[in-house]
């Protein structure tokens, strides 16, 4: 990890303030600077903080009182639960009576105008179609306008019972319409930013903070809040000094904002900002590639009160350095408040790979699919019935193998889930298409952008062979041209963009099995009416030009596509160039990020995973899906990622991952002093391999992570499922015969966790911590089997440091404060393990 810290800083400033002020007035436009490579830094950056809201509360019902880490605010819980009456059986009306007393409601609305305080059911809210379980959302506005970060979170089982709760919402006093929070906080306490390079390690510099306040100029214009934001946020230096330069003084801030548009209905008197719809875009902002949307809302400023800003949905969509920001920015103070980055890297551990970088970019480009394109006409979209593709062949490296050293690639025939996909891969609707585009992803070669492809040539194209749509293509990463170098990637592209269809195709259809449908936010383009947004298919990337040695994923809200890039690694001089398309583990990782964001929290809100232990453990649940997915065996323990494109056997992670204490020793204290994403989710991803290991020790593994489909023989379903029969005998006696859940019950234990994790993932609150994560899965866990592994998971999550007495003391934004291992498990539990040893 590099950071810029102070004396870099006024340095590189110092330097660009000679050259602008050497330069001719007429020869720098502000707006053309974000075009500049002056001073282009080396690698990503991502800013992700934000307040920590000392109303935030949870409950669970699962029994986790005895945990010190949420004391009388779960207590305090626990006992709005027990408050609902007894006649309240609609989950929304649970969810609306929650909330009021949450937000003190009542109460509040007789300090302020009548209606000045609305709660309301977001429409994303559903009833799970397995499982029977209602997740509900509800939303807070004052005065009309939004509170950004004030929501409730309800989940409700078959039997009208909570199963879990979690609430952010505002209670404190009304605020004035037109009033704002409270001043700006001195600079000691102001939140930071910090640089996120491409394979960032470390802590180092951890300490160097870098204040992102504005100046006391108002940002009551949104043009203002824009270049306020961007003056920290660009990455380009230039940009950055001209920028904070700017909005040092009204003058100044006006000349800079003259060029950026309203829409056209914000100029309207009738259409002012203050609304709680969508208040309209600015066009043209310096260092943007696209219109920003702008909304006004309350901003929770962790402190117990509000602070008017502006919500700022900011695309930095640039070929080598992708950001799409959500950010708050203050609008008394200019002060940025919170800022979430859509797009998540893969990269992490221990290389700096800059060197690496330019010497591949300093090489002769053989892009010989991009030069064919360019040679060849546009081609004409090709739409056919689907029974004109006959069954699909992919020639790939098929799940679990995880790289061409594990396994030759092998044909698939049409591989497709009749629940998942019942029209198949290749379709959208009504059409079928004869290139690697479907419902679910459409993937081509060297796209950098959120837009499709602007030439299909790009896909990879099959060949109707006896009747079947063949994509098989030679892969010939070992072989060398006629000069005797190793063939470019770009060489066998086709190859990539198939492999990376597959993948992303078949991860689509494993998870809609366990849980992420339609109604949950998945990517798909076409869906049923009233389950979810659809239009947001993946647009996957083979051999993204956008950089190397990395791959990333971008997750709007739903009903916007989702964007992975895979990327080119060389990170050994005078070794082949690899392919990340064809390293499981990454694609598996990078798919992950649009999953575990899409599930936490409402699916409209792509920022519940988006700062401090929260984004952290995004990164981590992507490391432990990667890992279960590629186990080819039940007893393989060490794992590591990255290893292949990497030329590293250990991979680019600080240990292989294992349920060896010895081999892989990080426990839930190793986050002090922790900020990186990746360093945390580490942790995160060891504490859960270790919960997998237990319920597969207890429980068998299964080689087929794919559930049965309906036409399957019964004895399908009774091997991969548990029968009812068999759950109720096996609950504890204190669960009665009941669980709260109607979805199937893996009888594995691979595929349970792979269950219970993803019901945890929509139990969980949205920004959660390690601890409340922890709940969540115990709660899901208890949902699904009426708490028959809870003692086991207990025991797994202890052995992390993760028991009953873990906490964590003097939280930050960013994921700090001190936190103490706990080895203990609930006094029930102690009896029952002993039992069992």
């Amino acid at each position: 990890m590099i950071l810029l810290g102070r004396t870099h800083l006024a340095l590189v400033a110092a330097v660009a303030l000679a050259i602008l002020s050497a330069a001719p007035s007429s020869s720098i436009k502000l707006h053309e600077l974000h075009k500049s490579n002056v001073f282009s830094p080396t690698g990503r950056r991502s800013l992700n903080f934000g307040a920590v809201h000392a109303r935030q509360r949870s409950y669970t019902h699962a029994e986790t009182l005895h945990s010190d880490h949420a004391g009388a605010a779960l207590q305090q819980s626990h006992h709005h639960v027990s408050a609902i009456p007894t006649h309240l059986k609609d989950p929304t009306h649970i969810a609306l009576y929650l909330a009021e007393l949450e937000s003190a409601h009542r109460e509040m609305l007789q300090q302020g105008p009548d209606g000045s305080r609305k709660l309301r059911v977001l429409p994303e809210s559903y009833t799970d179609d397995i499982s029977d379980i209602s997740r509900i959302f509800v939303k807070q506005s004052i005065n009309g306008i939004d509170v950004d970060d004030a929501s409730l979170q309800l989940l409700v089982g078959t039997d009208g019972q909570v199963i879990s709760y979690s609430s952010t919402l505002y209670n404190g006093p009304n605020p004035a319409f037109a009033g704002v929070g409270p001043a700006s906080r001195d600079d000691g306490d102001a939140l930071y930013k910090r640089d996120q390079l491409v394979f960032g390690a470390g802590d180092e510099g951890a300490h160097q903070q870098v204040t992102l306040t504005g100046s006391k100029v108002a940002a009551g214009d949104p043009r203002y809040a824009a270049l306020y934001f961007m003056a920290h946020a660009t990455p380009n230096t230039m940009l950055a000094i001209t920028l904070q330069s700017a909005t040092a003084s009204p003058a100044a801030l006006e000349v800079a904002a003259s060029p950026i548009r309203l829409s056209p209905a914000q100029e309207r008197d009738d259409e002012p900002f203050n609304t709680a719809e969508q208040a309209g875009s600015l066009q043209s902002v310096p260092g943007t590639t696209g219109a920003v949307d702008a909304r006004r809302v309350w901003s929770q400023d962790g402190e117990g009160g509000l602070r008017l800003a502006w919500r700022l949905n900011v695309p930095m969509d640039w070929p080598d350095h992708s950001n799409f920001y959500q950010a708050t920015v203050d609008i008394e103070t200019g002060d940025i408040l919170n800022v979430h980055d859509w797009n998540k890297d893969y990269s992490g551990g221990q290389h700096d790979l800059a060197a690496n970088w330019a010497e591949v970019h300093s090489r002769p480009a053989k892009h010989q699919a991009v030069e064919d394109a360019a040679t060849q006409p546009a081609e004409v979209e090709k739409i056919s019935r689907p029974s004109d593709i006959g069954t699909p062949q992919y020639r790939v490296l098929a799940w679990p193998a995880n790289d061409p050293t594990e396994a030759n690639r092998t044909t698939v025939a049409g591989w497709a889930d009749s629940i998942a996909s019942p029209f198949g891969w290749h379709s959208v609707g009504n059409k079928t298409y004869d290139y690697t585009r479907g419902n679910n992803v459409w993937a081509s070669a060297f796209g950098t952008t959120m837009s499709p492809p602007s030439n299909r040539s790009l896909s990879a194209y099959g060949k109707l062979v006896h009747g079947d749509l063949s994509f098989i293509f030679p892969f010939d990463w070992r072989k060398a041209d006629k000069a005797h170098e190793d063939l470019a990637p770009e060489a066998y592209a086709n190859a990539s963009v198939t492999n990376l269809f597959y993948h992303v195709s078949a991860y689509h259809d494993l998870f809609h099995r366990y849980g992420f449908t339609a109604q949950s936010g998945n990517f798909e383009e076409y869906q049923e009416p009233g389950k979810g947004k659809g239009g947001d298919a993946i647009l996957a990337f083979a051999q993204s030009a956008a950089g190397i040695n990395n791959a990333d994923f971008t997750t709007p809200p739903d009903g916007q596509p989702g964007r992975m890039r895979m990327y080119k690694w060389k990170t050994v001089a005078n070794a082949t160039q690899r392919d990340g398309d064809f390293e499981a583990g990454v694609v598996l990782h990078e798919a992950t990020h649009g999953l575990s964001i899409r599930l936490t929290g409402p699916p409209s809100d792509s920022s519940c995973l988006g700062w401090g232990e929260a984004s952290g453990m995004g990164e981590g649940l992507g490391d432990i899906i990667a890992t279960i997915v590629r186990r080819r065996s039940p007893t393989r323990d060490i794992y590591p990622m990255g290893s292949w494109v990497s030329h590293n056997k250990n991979g680019i992670r600080r240990y292989p991952y294992s349920t060896n204490l010895t081999l892989s020793p990080e426990t839930y204290s190793s986050l002090n002093g922790m900020w990186e994403p990746h360093s945390i989710g580490e942790v995160w991803a060891a504490v859960l391999y270790q919960v997998e290991e237990g319920l597969r020790g207890a429980h068998g593994w299964h080689p087929d992570l794919f559930p049965p489909v309906p036409d399957s023989p019964k004895e399908k379903w009774d091997e991969f499922y548990l029968t009812e029969k068999e759950i109720i005998s096996n609950m504890p006696s204190s669960a009665k015969g009941k669980r709260a859940s109607r979805q199937p019950v893996p009888r594995h234990g691979n595929t349970l966790f792979i269950q219970i994790l993803l019901d945890a993932l929509k139990t969980q609150p949205c920004r959660p911590s390690f601890l409340t994560a922890r709940d969540a899965f115990l709660s899901a866990e208890k949902a699904l089997t009426g708490g028959r592994d809870t003692c086991l998971i207990w025991e797994r999550f202890a052995q992390r440091g993760l028991g009953t007495k873990a906490k964590n003391i003097g939280s930050t934004p960013w994921g700090g404060g001190i936190r103490t291992n706990s080895f203990e498990v609930p006094d029930l539990c102690n009896s029952t393990l002993n039992a069992l040893a």
